[in-house]
C-alpha cells in the first residue's frame, strides 16, 4: 500500500524540487490520479534547488510553501467533490 508521497514540481531537466505550480507537473491530473486510487496517506512537500529559495530563511520560504500546499489540497478537494 502507498502511504506517503514526497511532492514537488520540476523542470524535468535536473534534480530540482520546486513548489507545486513552479514547474511542468500537471497537478490537476496528479490529484485526479490520487483521488482515483483513494489515496489517504501523507503528502510531504520537498523543495530545494530553486534560485528563489537559495540562502533564504524559513520566514521567506514558509509562507510560499504553505500557500502552495494549500492550493494542491484545494485542488484535491474539488476533484473529490466532483467524483462524489
Amino acid at each position: 500500500n502507498l502511504f506517503a508521497l514526497h511532492i514537488q514540481d520540476t523542470d524535468g531537466k535536473k534534480d530540482r524540487h520546486w513548489l507545486p505550480g513552479q514547474g511542468i507537473i500537471n497537478w490537476a491530473q496528479f490529484m485526479k490520479d490520487l483521488v482515483s486510487i483513494d489515496y489517504q496517506g501523507v503528502l510531504t512537500l520537498e523543495i530545494s534547488g530553486s534560485p528563489e529559495f537559495a540562502e533564504r530563511n524559513v520566514d521567506h520560504i514558509l509562507p510560499k510553501a504553505m500557500e502552495s500546499i494549500k492550493n494542491v489540497l484545494k485542488l484535491r478537494e474539488s476533484i473529490g467533490r466532483r467524483r462524489s
